[in-house]
């Protein structure tokens, strides 16, 4: 049973590697273009692999934090009798500092630890230097190298540093300026510009060296390409230990700027070929590597005759915790000008948790948990550990944690981006159950609990908001939020009046009534929505937990158990859903950069699309609503009855809500039901409502002003006759490729549609 408040640090996955069939590579150009490195990468980071002849190391998102001034070190050292002692000492000893160092819905406190390393360089410089992918490669006469950041610009470029160590023994003192490292290899290759190159011998003085490079900044490539004539390294033997690390090149003397932290012995500021803990900011091995100056541990061995031999690997995860990698070129809020955020170019990330017992082979339930304001991928990782236990372990689940760029961008503009490429990489790449995945977030994550869940109420089987809000901000309860947080257009972002669109979803409303930034009245007017709605829901209220208090104990276990018994019905008979063009053009212009919009329309859910609002402009008063009823599978009557209960775990809460009691059941039958308001198209997909269009089919149709309505189906033989019965003059129908549209004119009364 879990221990509130302690924890054990979450277990990192590892691979199971497996040869496969090689893949003769392709020669390398050293021109700044990288499509002819061919290899495939895990999109793990910390996890390397070969392919089609290349070693294709996958490094963690801003982590280029360099070394760390002693202070963290120290710490960890002395903790470390007591962890090892009692493990779950993890959480008290060594999360809540790296917590502390998140926006955490604050101002970091001062001091707070953000990286384990303390470089003085800045944003720009770090960002230039931040590996996110390394690759070895190789022919018969040269050795190549490929390095990609996640930032780099034409004014900020890295210096690349490459160790080789080609034979056992031997001790090296490399200086200052080329890495200050005391290291075991003896080739130490420092690479600054197109025209500046550098090699120490066995721990020589550095000497001009000649090789061929390119970097690339243009168009995220953020690409450093390096070849070596094999014969300037006459002690290559059939396999080498690699070593790739970059800094900060001074323009003055051509070689590594002075970036680190008093005390610490080198100035690099990020480290390839690195397995790290499961932190918020993944570098606490690397810091401290750097401060004691040897990163020989992170050399990775590299078969230099399975790179000319084409030599290829297969993976399998095995469960625990992995920082996902992803790219996204495309999308108009990438950008490589910081502005006091992290997490802004085309190379974004998202954790995944995998379950004891996970196979690939499985079809798992999953849970989406968001972070907080100022969070980011690693936070339930590193310092929630029961989050990935509760939601994965004990519910036999995956747990993706996204990002939202920024980290304070509400998931609207960056932050839905972010979301949407995260769902769809997610379910490409895990083998996931679509009627069985749940929704979750703290604080703006609570937040984002309810915006997805409106906005998507298809995609989840049951939301769970943490401390969560209907509106972005700081709350004063049900009314305008005292302080409206990066940009956020309040009315158009308010979501109570889309609580319609949960119909289907059961929400699991967690709250702390001493909530010192949301305060309670938020929750509890929520839990009222749903409950005159009569809708499922539970409110849970925890009657000593302010703000941070849910994520400092991490227990989740009843909350869990609530959400886990619900399957998502991806056809239910009744559908209601809102659209709210304000709420369009908020998530399409907030948090991007200035002059984009990113065109979001959301108009659908479960059968129903295609939603336009009659009224134009984005008013926040002008919505627009379809509520339809299918008769095809038949329809279920329930009665929405109350439900409570309290200390189901041991914290001290008490637990109301809303469950609905099976009444009767109608059979089914070729009909259908639906009232739009301010709506001026809709579509219905019929077969996805289980009507048959061999079949006369009946509706019956409610509509406040004219509406064009597709009933989106196919019909086999020559169009059936309609009848329009009680509609107004100009009524009309006719027959398509997509199928029947009505364009109905009210006449006061429903209009009832008879086709067949």
């Amino acid at each position: 049973m879990p221990t509130p408040i302690l924890g054990a640090e979450t277990k990192v996955g590892s691979l199971i590697v497996s040869d496969a069939r090689p893949v003769a590579p392709t020669p390398k150009t050293i021109d700044g273009n990288v499509s002819d490195w061919t290899g495939v990468p895990t999109r793990l980071a910390g996890m390397a692999i070969y392919s089609h002849g290349e070693y294709v190391y996958q490094d963690h998102i801003d982590d280029a934090w360099g070394a760390d001034d002693g202070t963290d070190e120290k710490r960890v050292s002395q903790n470390a009798p007591l962890m090892a002692a009692e493990p779950r000492l993890y959480r008290p000893l060594e999360a809540f500092p790296q917590a502390a160092g998140d926006q955490f819905g604050a101002p970091t406190p001062p001091g707070a630890l953000l990286g384990y390393g303390d470089t003085t360089a800045n944003d720009v410089q770090r960002n230039a230097a931040d590996i996110v992918e390394a690759r070895v490669a190789g022919s018969s006469s040269t050795l190549d190298f490929l390095v990609r950041t996640t930032g780099m610009t034409d004014a900020a470029r890295p210096a690349v540093l490459v160790l080789l160590d080609t034979k056992a023994g031997g001790t090296y003192h490399l200086a200052r300026a080329m890495g200050g490292l005391t290291t075991g290899a003896e080739w130490a290759l420092l690479f600054v510009d197109p025209t500046h190159a550098w090699v120490s011998h066995n721990g020589g003085a550095a000497a001009p060296f000649d090789a061929t490079t390119a970097w690339n900044p243009s168009s995220y490539t953020n690409a450093v390409e390096i070849s070596v004539v094999r014969a300037a390294l006459p002690d290559l033997g059939d396999a080498v230990g690699v070593g790739i690390a970059t800094g900060v090149p001074d323009p003055a003397t051509h070689m590594l700027a002075a970036k680190a932290p008093a005390g610490a012995a080198s100035d690099l500021i990020n480290v390839a070929f690195r397995t790290e803990p499961a932190r918020i900011w993944m570098d606490e091995n690397q810091a401290f590597a750097l401060h004691d100056g040897n990163i020989d541990r992170f050399l990775a061995r590299v078969d230099l005759g399975g790179l000319t031999g084409g030599t290829t690997q297969t993976f399998q995860q095995r469960p625990g915790y992995y920082e996902h990698i992803y790219e996204d070129a495309t999308t108009p809020v990438n950008t490589e000008t910081m502005d006091g955020s992290y997490f802004q170019g085309a190379w974004q990330h998202y954790g995944v948790y995998l379950p004891v017992g996970y196979s690939p082979r499985a079809v798992l339930p999953a849970t989406f948990w968001m972070h907080y304001r100022g969070g980011h991928a690693n936070d339930a990782a590193a310092w929630e550990p029961g989050i990935l236990r509760q939601f994965g372990d004990e519910a036999g689940a995956i747990v993706f944690t996204p990002s939202a760029r920024g980290t304070s961008s509400w998931y609207t503009g960056r932050g839905m981006v972010d979301f949407q490429d995260v769902w769809r990489d997610a379910r490409a790449h895990y083998s996931v159950d679509p009627n069985r995945i749940d929704l979750a977030g703290h604080s703006m994550g609570g937040w984002a609990s309810y915006l997805l869940g409106l906005l998507f109420p298809d995609r989840w089987a049951a939301s769970n908001p943490e401390d969560g809000l209907l509106v972005p901000g700081l709350w004063t309860g049900f009314s305008a939020p005292s302080d409206p947080q990066d940009g956020a257009d309040i009315d158009a972002e308010f979501l109570a009046p889309l609580i319609g669109n949960a119909r289907n979803l059961p929400y699991a409303i967690l709250h702390g009534t001493v909530d010192e930034l949301v305060p309670v009245g938020s929750a509890i007017k929520s839990g009222l929505l749903f409950q005159q709605a009569g809708f499922r829901y539970r409110l849970y209220l925890f009657h000593t937990y302010e703000h941070y208090s849910a994520p400092i104990w991490d227990d989740w276990r009843d909350i869990v158990r609530y959400m886990r018994s619900f399957t998502l019905s991806p056809d239910p008979a009744h559908v209601t859903y809102t659209i709210s063009p304000a709420l369009d053009h908020a998530v399409s212009t907030v948090s991007v950069p200035k002059g984009v919009d990113l065109g979001y329309v959301f108009n659908r859910a479960y059968w129903a699309s295609g939603l336009q609002t009659r009224a134009p402009g984005i008013a926040p008063s002008n919505l627009g609503t379809i509520d339809a009823v299918t008769y095809g599978r038949g329809v279920e009557d329930v009665l929405a009855i109350p439900e409570a209960g309290a200390l189901a775990q041991p914290e001290v809460y008490t637990m109301t809500g809303q469950r609905w009691l099976p009444l009767s059941f109608e059979q089914p039958a070729n009909k259908f039901r639906a009232s739009l308001t301010n709506l001026s198209a809709a579509t219905l997909d019929l077969g996805r409502m289980g009507l048959a269009t061999a079949s006369r089919i009946t509706g019956v149709v409610t509509t406040d002003g004219p509406t064009r309505l597709l009933l989106a189906g196919h019909w086999a033989a020559s169009a059936p006759a309609v009848t329009l019965a009680g509609a107004g003059s100009g009524s009309s129908f006719s027959f398509g490729a997509s199928g029947l549209t009505l364009n109905l004119i009210p006449a006061g009364t429903p209009v009832t549609v008879t086709i067949g």
